[in-house]
């Protein structure tokens, strides 16, 4: 059963003329007929990020208790966000932690998602976006590292969304645009994705890898 989420972003960005492809490279360029509204790019992120999360927060403690259980290098991986957790009261550094955990949770590598820089590192940050495939990038102030000075969205090398209000928003639009375009979960973070899909999202929630099964299970 499709979402509120799909059917936006259906309306909001499978109705292009052009290739897709070169949508991609130029989305929201001014003057372009696909380009959306201020409000429109509004109303889609909140949509967005709210059904994407609102349903990994009603997991939120048991997936917290799951993780805080799992040890090993899990354990060491998690210590750090976990705490920033705990610590935070901004529900999107939350949602952000959150995430982090359930990469890790699942076995796959944060750096193949997320990608942060500090500003001072722009130059090394463009050359390397410029060769990732699909990736969050984070650009951070060396002296406030807990408010980033640009959160936005790589595909094929190419910034496709920036400017976003948080991480969360950035994977919920990630989730989004791979869905219109059609595009293959990475490899190495198929068991993030789907666990968004199938699990928090509840998209063609029948069939599951064995990872996700067995979260899906002990929530």
């Amino acid at each position: 059963m499709l979402t509120s989420l799909c059917q936006h972003f259906r309306l909001y960005f499978s109705e292009v003329n052009t290739d897709a492809w070169d949508w991609v490279r130029d989305p929201f360029a001014p003057g372009s007929p696909n380009s959306l509204t201020g409000e429109a790019e509004e109303q889609l992120l909140e949509i967005s990020c709210d059904r994407t999360l609102s349903d990994s927060y009603r997991h939120h403690s048991k997936l917290i208790e799951l993780i805080r259980r799992k040890g090993g290098v899990n354990r060491e991986k998690t210590q750090r966000l976990l705490q920033a957790l705990d610590r935070s009261l901004d529900a999107n550094i939350k949602r952000e932690c959150l995430l982090k955990c359930l990469t890790i949770y699942l076995g796959e590598d944060l750096d193949q998602l997320f990608k942060e820089y500090l500003v001072v590192q722009w130059e090394e940050a463009e050359m390397e976006l410029s060769r990732a495939s699909m990736a969050v990038f984070v650009i951070r102030e060396e002296d406030d590292s807990l408010q980033p000075h640009e959160i936005g969205v790589v595909i094929d090398g190419v910034k496709v969304l920036n400017m976003l209000p948080s991480v969360a928003h950035a994977c919920a639009m990630l989730f989004g645009l791979m869905y219109v375009l059609n595009l293959s979960y990475p490899g190495e973070l198929k068991h993030m994705f789907e666990a968004l899909q199938k699990l928090f999202m509840e998209i063609d929630p029948k069939k599951m890898m064995r990872k996700v099964l067995s979260l899906s299970v002990k929530l």
